[in-house]
């Protein structure tokens, strides 16, 4: 049974939409979501279609309004499954704001998860840095839970996409 309300379930249902689908996150992220909702933290964003990240970058840019995202299309670690966004829940509304626990929920997604937190970007986690994912020596969970991320991200990928994350590597069963 989860504890996640009712409107912070969802699906993707097209590629513009915001994904909370826990089977397209690799099991680091899957653990570290639940941890995060026992400190009142809940899964805003986890993976990311190719075209919702072009609509991301395009804001500021082409499109009115604030950057959100420094990553193009391809360069996202959204778009395999190795990032999150998490949103904080008070009295039944998201807040991003200053005075929500961000160092707190920091302090325990590096000291648990070893997640990388990103200090311009608050709810932002990810499991490893670009040229990490891409050489496949992120951190590996059981290889069966890393099997089945793996195959969910090459059924979501597009040709499109960089080869690295249409196929993530697997590290060697018992990399540390």
């Amino acid at each position: 049974m989860t504890t996640e309300p009712l409107f912070l379930r969802g699906r993707e249902v097209d590629p513009d939409s915001i994904s909370r689908d826990l089977s397209l996150l690799h099991p680091t992220l899957v653990d570290a979501v639940s941890r995060a909702q026992e400190l009142g933290f809940f899964l805003f964003e986890g993976y990311r279609s190719r075209e919702r990240q072009a609509k991301l970058y395009a804001i500021g840019r082409t499109v009115p309004g604030r950057r959100v995202t420094s990553a193009r299309p391809g360069a996202s670690l959204h778009q395999c499954g190795l990032a999150i966004d998490l949103v904080y829940l008070k009295n039944g509304r998201w807040s991003w704001a200053e005075t929500v626990p961000w160092k707190k929920l920091a302090e325990v997604m590096s000291r648990e998860f070893l997640l990388t937190p990103i200090p311009t970007e608050r709810p932002h986690f990810q499991v490893c840095n670009l040229a990490t994912a891409r050489a496949g020596k992120f951190r590996p969970a059981s290889h069966d839970r890393m099997a089945a991320w793996r195959e969910a991200i090459a059924r979501m990928a597009d040709r499109r996409s960089p080869a690295w994350m249409r196929n993530p590597k697997l590290p060697p069963y018992g990399w540390t």
